[in-house]
């Protein structure tokens, strides 16, 4: 006499190992998951299109530096001043020496410059404007870095920067945690069109 070992969900198993679906049924499930899996993959860019229509532009002081990629061609990556935020989390060591999602708020200075205000555990209930980042080991990792350009231009740009580095920053705008850089600019000229 044999026997056979059931475990908790075997009677779900012999269910579906019964289950003989039709063409129709097939297609439909095809259909469905077709669906989102466009609706995933476009849902990032229908976001960055609204931000940048509607969403508020800051302007944030900048430094930018060209490195060579292989893969991606040539841009400028910039770094954003995040050292003066407030940080308002509470950080449970336990869990990956301190990693977690945050939001950072944005401020603007008297001049009109943009600046990260405070680091918060859940998006601000005031509706004030935010990025979605991450923090790390006492850093914010933020989403946005890089700025693609020409290649042709990509090292004067960068030596631009270095020769301008009190007069050069990026316009984001940014809706409901979603930011999109719309230019980076050389004191009043977009470094697409400084004259190299």
């Amino acid at each position: 006499m044999t026997t056979e070992k059931r475990f908790f969900f075997s009677p779900w198993a012999d269910k579906v190992s019964e289950w003989k679906p039709g063409k129709m049924t097939l297609l439909l499930l095809f259909l469905i998951l077709a669906a989102l899996q466009i609706g995933l993959s476009v849902y990032p860019s229908i976001r960055s299109e609204a931000a940048i229509r509607s969403g508020q532009e800051y302007k944030f002081k900048t430094e930018a530096y060209d490195p060579a990629d292989p893969f991606r061609g040539r841009y400028l990556q910039f770094r954003l001043d995040t050292t003066t935020v407030k940080n308002r989390l509470e950080i449970d060591e336990s869990r990956g020496a301190g990693r977690q999602i945050c939001y950072l708020t944005i401020g603007k200075t008297p001049e009109g410059i943009a600046y990260f205000d405070e680091a918060l555990p859940k998006p601000p209930a005031d509706g004030a404007d935010y990025i979605k980042a991450r923090y790390q080991y006492g850093n914010y990792d933020l989403p946005m870095e890089q700025y693609f350009v020409d290649e042709a231009i990509a090292p004067a740009a960068e030596r631009a920067f270095f020769d301008h580095p009190n007069d050069c920053y990026i316009l984001m705008r940014v809706q409901r945690g979603t930011a999109v850089v719309t230019g980076m600019y050389v004191g009043d000229l977009l470094i697409d069109q400084v004259d190299f």
